[in-house]
């Protein structure tokens, strides 16, 4: 069950009329994610009749004002099969497990209303989503309630598919889905000719989904006013900023002042040659931020000609959540989702040359190849950039024990998180890898790690187990 708006989003099952072989489905669902099974919904009937999960979208007084279903694969199939090319079902026959995304039924008041255009839908379904600043001249309005009512559907929709462990994703272009298939960054792929009696059937690998859908609600209440302000008025930045030092040359401190961070984000436009896939910026669009920057301390290492040339943040928990917290199980997010004394760890960049230099360990961290350009970095680059590192670490730490954390959430591939716990830094699974590079999220909490977090010895030992991770990325020319 979530929140978005006026909205509350959750499945409405009837166990009761649900086909005896999902029942076990149907209860996994109910516990996972709450149930409205009074809410008015519409049965597909038909050869499907009792094998969908209806998700609803309720108003503030209970009554439903929208639905999407979910159906999981069986042995009849998803209905997009039955217009399906035959060699283009062969990759969703067992063991993999797709999902059909089908029926969105809009109830009135809301369905007077306009459905959301593909412009208006589209951006929140792209890598370079523009989030809510404090300059509104420059701001996208807020989605419709219409608009909103669709994301919302969508990102308990991807919770859902997770949680029956989906593989893949099929839609069929049926018109109340039309925004999913206009100019998006989810790579569907049609499996179907175009008719005009038939919708054309298209699918998606889950892993390629996962990042866009599960980021919708956070994108959705980035957009909503007054966020960038709440989180201005947080205490914990003013005691954040109490933090800094300076170590090995550089000096550590959180980055208050515009001037700082406009070169954090600079930082961040300089690396996406390096790392494309790490997303981090919505090039040519205004400021280079994310829906969670307003609620993020930034941390910041600057060299004694005040260059910034290392920038780590800490996101807090907030009204958006946390990106990590998004793809953990349900378990999870029920349990951490409303907790102040947790933060996700994002977006470690360092300049050059400190990233040529430390490019194998930042690829582990990141769980990307880093092809970071340069001459063949020195020793002392290399020991300059390990500096970087330990640094910003050790002050989003500080400034985590300074404002209560007990913990951190972070993404990592599963053989970074491997190599970190056997020197000491304990990570806890959270849930399944939700992208194509195969990160997952995890937790690490301080009372199980603090006697290894600064140890040189486990240091030491985690930079090498990294380094053997990232297998010699390439470099080239920026």
């Amino acid at each position: 069950m979530s929140k978005l708006g006026p909205f509350t989003f959750c499945p409405a099952i009837l166990p009761e009329i649900q086909n005896p072989e999902l029942r076990p489905l149907s209860d996994l669902l109910i516990k996972e994610h709450g149930n409205a099974p009074g809410a008015s919904t519409v049965d597909p009937g038909g050869e499907f009749q009792g094998a969908t999960f209806p998700l609803v979208a309720l108003d503030a007084q209970g009554n439903t004002v929208a639905q999407l279903s979910v159906i999981p694969v069986s042995r009849r199939g998803l209905p997009a099969f039955a217009t399906a090319y035959p060699w283009e079902l062969d990759p969703l026959r067992p063991p993999a497990r797709p999902c059909q995304l089908s029926g969105l039924v809009v109830h009135a008041p809301l369905s007077t209303e306009a459905p959301p255009q593909a412009d208006e839908i589209g951006e929140y379904l792209s890598f370079d989503f523009f989030p809510r600043t404090e300059n509104d001249a420059l701001t996208p309005p807020p989605p419709s309630p219409r608009g909103l009512v669709f994301l919302g559907l969508l990102h308990l929709a991807a919770q859902v598919a997770q949680t029956l462990g989906a593989s893949h994703l099929v839609i069929a272009a049926e018109p109340g889905l039309s925004p999913l298939l206009g100019p998006t960054d989810i790579p569907w792929k049609p499996m179907g000719p175009e008719g005009k009696a038939t919708a054309r059937p298209f699918v998606v690998r889950g892993t390629d989904a996962w990042p866009i859908l599960l980021s919708l609600r956070g994108r959705a209440l980035s957009r909503m006013p007054d966020k960038p302000d709440a989180a201005a008025r947080r205490p914990e930045f003013d005691r954040a900023a109490e933090e800094q030092f300076h170590l090995g040359g550089f000096d550590f401190t959180v980055a208050r002042e515009d001037p700082v961070r406009r070169q954090i984000f600079e930082l961040r436009r300089r690396i996406v040659p390096w790392a494309p896939q790490t997303r981090l910026l919505q090039p040519g669009r205004g400021p280079l931020m994310d829906a969670y920057d307003p609620w993020s301390v930034h941390a910041a290492a600057t060299d004694n000609t005040g260059r910034v040339v290392g920038s780590f943040r800490l996101i807090l928990n907030s009204p958006l959540g946390l990106p990590a917290l998004e793809a953990a199980r349900p378990e999870e997010l029920q349990r951490l989702e409303k907790s102040r004394k947790i933060a996700e760890l994002s977006g470690l960049c360092l300049a050059q040359p400190y990233a040529s230099a430390f490019a194998d360990v930042w690829s582990a961290l990141l769980s990307y190849p880093v092809a970071a350009p340069g001459d063949t970095p020195t020793s002392h680059q290399r020991h300059q950039g390990a500096i970087l590192i330990l640094g910003l670490f050790r002050l989003l730490y500080r400034i985590s024990k300074s404002i209560r954390l007990t913990g951190w959430v972070v993404f990592l591939r599963s053989d970074a998180a491997e190599a970190l716990t056997r020197n000491g830094y304990k990570l806890r699974a959270m849930g399944s890898p939700t992208d194509a590079a195969g990160r997952a999220p995890f937790f690490l909490q301080f009372i199980e790690s603090e006697h290894s977090l600064f140890s040189v010895k486990n240091i030491r030992g985690a930079a090498a187990d990294l380094s053997r991770l990232a297998k010699g990325p390439e470099r080239g020319g920026q």
